[in-house]
C-alpha cells in the first residue's frame, strides 16, 4: 500500500511538471498573438495613415516644447455628485 501512495504522488508531482511547462508554452503563444494582432496592428496601419501619437520631431525655432492648455474654470456647484 506504501508503493501505490508513492506511486501516486510521483505521478501527481509528474503531472504537476509537465502542466507547468504546457502553460508556460500557451501564454507565451497566446501573449504573442495578442501582440500582434492588437499592438502591432495599431502601429502598422496609423504608419499608413501617417498619424503620430506623439510629436518626436525636434523644432528649432521653439523656445519650449510645453503647450499651453486652456483650462476653464468650473462653476463649485458642477464638482459635486459627478456620476
Amino acid at each position: 500500500m506504501n508503493k501505490l501512495r508513492i506511486f501516486i504522488a510521483g505521478v501527481r508531482d509528474g503531472f504537476g511538471n509537465f502542466s507547468h511547462v504546457i502553460i508556460n508554452i500557451v501564454n507565451f503563444i497566446l501573449l504573442s498573438l495578442v501582440y500582434f494582432t492588437a499592438i502591432a496592428l495599431v502601429a502598422i496601419i496609423s504608419k499608413l495613415f501617417g498619424k503620430r501619437f506623439i510629436d518626436l520631431k525636434r523644432q528649432k525655432n521653439t523656445e519650449t516644447y510645453w503647450l499651453n492648455k486652456s483650462i476653464k474654470t468650473k462653476p463649485l456647484e458642477s464638482y459635486y455628485r459627478q456620476f
